[in-house]
């Protein structure tokens, strides 16, 4: 049994349904979905199809509902299926998931199917699979809202990231890493256990990896204005 945890925000114009029957009743695959409707349903989720004993819990949507239903499987033997569906898919992209519905469903329907043991970092009590940043990095996420997203997919991000540069400030950042501590200035400090930036194959540092057993912290120092507008111009193909 794979029950689908569904964030019907995402994926937009997309058969979610059609396409994962297509699959799985082939496989003679039993599989059913719920769907999440606020904030904390997909982990709550999570954790009751893992109670029911069910084989797979598969996240559709975005990195916000993967992270959460991943949460919700901490401490169980039950592996979570990603079928991207969100703006970056970020954590599919780093694990080498297909960003394609169909493909993504065929991964999660192997019988023969592997899988990947990665790390989980905490803040309080919630939980993360990328980083979690402050300064100008949370200005960035906060700036690229759903309706945003919506609009231009990925460039949500590109857009806020112009935006907060404009008025960057600096800040003190307080860090204590291994018990040695740390005071450093810097527009943003993130912990990051992803060093995927989900466009192609940019990265914040080759060494970072997801499955490594650490967490990386970065303090960006400097507002380099003209290091984005190539990144820009990369990312939207205006380099071309």
């Amino acid at each position: 049994m794979i029950h689908v945890i569904i964030n019907p925000a995402a994926g937009q114009n997309t058969a979610v349904l059609a396409t994962l029957n297509s699959v799985f009743q082939p496989a003679g695959i039993p599989w059913r979905v719920s769907i999440t409707q606020q904030a904390g349903d997909a982990r709550r989720q999570a954790q009751e199809a893992a109670q029911e004993g069910v084989d797979v819990v598969a996240a559709y949507g975005g990195d916000g509902t993967v992270v959460e239903a991943a949460s919700g499987l901490l401490g169980t033997d039950v592996p979570l299926a990603i079928l991207p569906g969100g703006t970056a898919n970020v954590v599919a992209q780093d694990l080498g998931i297909p960003l394609d519905l169909a493909a993504a469903c065929q991964l999660a329907a192997e019988v023969n199917r592997t899988t990947r043991k990665i790390d989980l970092g905490a803040v309080n009590d919630e939980y993360f699979l990328l980083r979690v940043g402050m300064g100008t990095e949370a200005k960035i996420t906060e700036g690229a809202d759903r309706e945003m997203k919506n609009r231009l997919g990925f460039l949500a991000y590109v857009w806020s990231a112009a935006q907060s540069l404009s008025t960057v400030e600096a800040a003190t950042y307080s860090i204590t890493i291994d018990g040695r501590e740390l005071t450093v200035e810097g527009i943003t400090c993130a912990v990051i256990n992803s060093g995927n930036i989900g466009v192609g194959n940019l990265k914040i540092a080759p060494e970072i990896q997801i499955d490594d057993g650490v967490l990386d912290v970065v303090v960006i120092q400097n507002a380099n204005l003209s290091a984005l507008a190539e990144i820009i111009k990369n990312v939207t193909g205006l380099a071309d």
